[in-house]
This record gives C-alpha cells, structure tokens and sequence, in this order.
C-alpha cells in the first residue's frame, strides 16, 4: 500500500465515500477528515471515473484527475506526518451509467482492489434531485424545475456533464447492489442518519473503518455544502452578482481557513433561500422511484417507505 521515495510515502486511500450527490457527501467527508487519525482531500478526486477514459464534455474539467500519477499526487506525505488511513470522495462514482465502469477502473488500478472500503450516502430520490437542481442554478441551470428534469435526453447528446441528469442519478438500487457484489466492504447510510443522529451514524462509519470511534467533530451538525437561490435581501443581491467570494478572497492570506469558511457560510446562509418543492410535484416525482426505493430496501435491509411519503 505504501510506495516510498526519498523524502515522500504514498498512502493510497482504503475507503471512498461514492455518492450519491447532494446526500450529505460533503458534510460527511468533512467530519471525516477533522478526525486525527483520517486524512480526506477538500475536493473531489472522480478519478476512477474517468482513469483510461477521456471525457469529451462541453463543459471544461479543469481539475480532472485522468492519470494515476495525478490521483497519487494528493496522498504523498513527508515520513514523519503520514496519516493511520487516508480516503476520498467521488459522488460521480454511484451515478448508475458509470458504476461498471467505475468499479472495473478501482480492481485493476487501485491495490486494495475489492478490498478498497465503499461508504455510500442516500438521499430520499426527489429531495436530492431538487437540491441538485438549486445547486445547478448557480451555474447552468436556466430552465424552471419541471422542465430541466425532463431535458437529459438533449443535453446529453450536447455533452453536458451527467449533474444535469437529474432522474438517471437519483436511482440507486441497481448502482448499491453492484457496490455489494463487488467489494467486500460497504457501508450504506442514508441522509436521514445524518439530520438525526450524526454522532451515532459516524460512530458506526469509524467502527466500519477500523478507527477510534469516540471523536466528536468540532462542528457536527453543520450543513457545508447546502443550496438555495438568492433571496430579496441585500445580501442576496450581492451573492446573486459572485461578490461574496470577492469579499472573502482578500481574507485567505490573513485568516485561518476554518474562519474564512465560517464567514463564507454565514453570509451564505443570509443571502439565500432554498424555495419548497410543491407537495403534489413531489408525490408525482416520488412515484417513477416507488419501484426503485422498494428493491432498494431489500438490498440494503432497511425500511425506506418514509421515502415514499
């Protein structure tokens, strides 16, 4: 697992969070890595994604990771400060179209192979798409709701990245089940864990990865990554125009970066709202995923009919 050189060790990941996207990913993974014994990269790495696969998106990929050397650039540590385990995010890695793929890609390049541990995060299938969707208003997203989930078949043939696909990548049953089959480690938590009892649900994932299970994160119960669309205030106006990160870009060479995230967050969460999805909008939408979410249940053995309220 570990690769020497003269200064550096290389410490591959042993676990991935693989999704799904806008389930709590990013809060997760920031609770994972305030542990001491866990390293995890700001960003996404989505390497096996797209390892021996050039993307040919209309949309610029700038900080794609599509060589091995890249993908182990992120976990080189000096001898002296080499994390217990290190680990990675990729929501791209449950987006059903791709998850053969992706698991084809982690037991040829990765050297755990099947022995790489696998979390994955599920959200209610509607309420994720939403949230996708409010998130995308603040770069491509133009059309209204009803009309954006229905405008994959086209954007797809114009290349547009699969985070517009917003249906196709709300199924999971079938993505799960492969996971399942094919590691032989997976742990499966759902959104739900995390609003409830965030405390107990990352008790049993430091359990799953072989850790100290009693580490409470300094801001557990925190939303990182949460969407909405700018409200009427001032604040609003101003985030609608990207100022915001003009205002914090000053602070980054004077401030901590947990305080320049807590600002940031704070004049976020003044300058947005997250508008409700119509109660019969989301009955009708939960329907196409009835099928879905019950073959789930049995998959992962637990009951998800909350889901289909």
């Amino acid at each position: 697992m570990n690769t020497a050189s003269s200064k550096y060790i290389t410490k591959l990941p042993s676990f991935a969070i693989a999704g799904a996207a806008k389930s709590g990913t990013t809060s997760l993974s920031r609770h994972l890595a305030g542990h001491p014994e866990i390293y995890l990269p700001a960003q996404e790495m989505n390497y096996f994604a797209f390892a021996r696969h050039a993307p040919d998106y209309s949309v610029a990929h700038s900080k794609l990771l599509n060589t091995f050397d890249r993908y182990q650039s992120f976990y080189r540590f000096p001898y002296n400060k080499v994390p217990r385990i290190t680990g990675e995010k990729s929501v791209s890695y449950l987006y059903r179209p791709w998850v053969n793929h992706v698991i084809k890609n982690i037991k040829a390049i990765h050297p755990l192979g099947k022995f790489l541990k696998i979390i994955l995060i599920l959200r209610q299938p509607v309420d994720r798409m939403y949230s996708q969707y409010i998130f995308n208003t603040r770069n491509n997203e133009q059309l209204p709701f009803n009309q954006a989930i229905k405008a994959w078949p086209q954007r797809k043939a114009q290349s547009w990245v699969p985070a517009y696909d917003y249906i196709g990548a709300s199924y999971y049953a079938e993505a799960v089940k492969a996971y399942l089959e094919s590691f032989s480690y997976v742990k499966v938590v759902l959104f739900d864990d995390l609003k409830s009892n965030p405390q107990e649900m990352l008790k049993e994932i430091y359990r799953f990865l072989a850790i100290t299970s009693d580490f409470i994160p300094q801001r557990l119960g925190e939303s990182f990554n949460f969407s909405g669309l700018p409200n009427n205030s001032m604040m609003g106006k101003i985030y609608n125009q990207h100022w915001i990160r003009k205002i914090i870009r000053p602070l980054k060479n004077t401030l901590p970066n947990d305080i320049i995230e807590k600002i940031a967050l704070s004049m976020k969460s003044k300058a947005v709202c997250k508008p409700e999805l119509d109660i019969e909008t989301r009955s009708e939408l939960t329907e196409l995923f009835r099928e879905d979410i019950r073959k789930l249940e049995k998959i992962i053995n637990r009951d998800l009919s909350h889901w289909l309220t």
